[in-house]
């Protein structure tokens, strides 16, 4: 049997338009008859806020919200290396949440609580990586780079211009998601970069 939950997003604001919610109605009832899988169970709950899957216990769950209902979309926690992550989409780009580092991507995908990119899934947070190599990143993005899952971080290094003119320096690190241990792809420095020393 499989278990379909859609969760409708409702809005906590009173001056918001009351809406008929027929469209994950419609969704249910089309993949009722046009499935080929012979039982399925579904489930539609009206929430607005945080909801416990694991009362329910679905194999997929769509989460359905419309314009006034968008900042009350269900954010999807999942977990990547033992670490709980929280995701919130939004209108232009995905947000994680991993503690107090906030990464920014394109788009993502979860399927039984893997997160990927791409193809590629992504067994190390952000995190992992800040803490291993110890910098203070200022934007960090996760995106799929050559076929596989990358984290961009951008951070600012104390050097000095000529030896002697204290100056900041931005640099992008590009770092793999997909491996266990963190390892450094790439250093990106400004053309200029070369005339300054630590």
């Amino acid at each position: 049997m499989l278990r379909f939950l859609i969760v409708v997003a409702v809005s906590t604001d009173p001056k918001h338009t009351a809406i008929e919610y027929l469209g994950p109605l419609y969704l249910a009832s089309y993949i009722e008859k046009y499935s080929k899988i012979n039982e399925i169970d579904f489930k539609i709950i009206f929430s607005q806020g945080n909801y416990n899957f694991s009362h329910y216990d679905p194999d997929v769950v769509g989460i359905s919200s419309v314009t006034e209902t968008f900042n009350v979309a269900k954010s999807i926690a999942t977990k990547v290396n033992n670490k709980e992550l929280i995701i919130k989409p939004t209108r232009a780009q995905v947000t994680i949440q991993d503690g107090n580092l906030e990464i920014k991507a394109p788009e993502l995908t979860i399927i039984d609580e893997v997160l990927r990119v791409g193809n590629s899934e992504v067994k190390l947070t952000a995190s992992d990586v800040v803490e291993k190599i110890k910098i203070e990143p200022k934007e960090i993005e996760l995106k799929e780079e050559n076929a596989r899952a990358v984290y961009k971080i951008k951070t600012d290094e104390d050097r000095k211009l000529f030896g002697f003119i204290p100056v900041k320096v931005e640099k992008t690190l590009t770092a793999d998601a997909t491996g266990t241990e963190v390892e450094i792809i790439k250093e990106a420095k400004p053309w200029w970069a070369f005339l300054t020393t630590k």
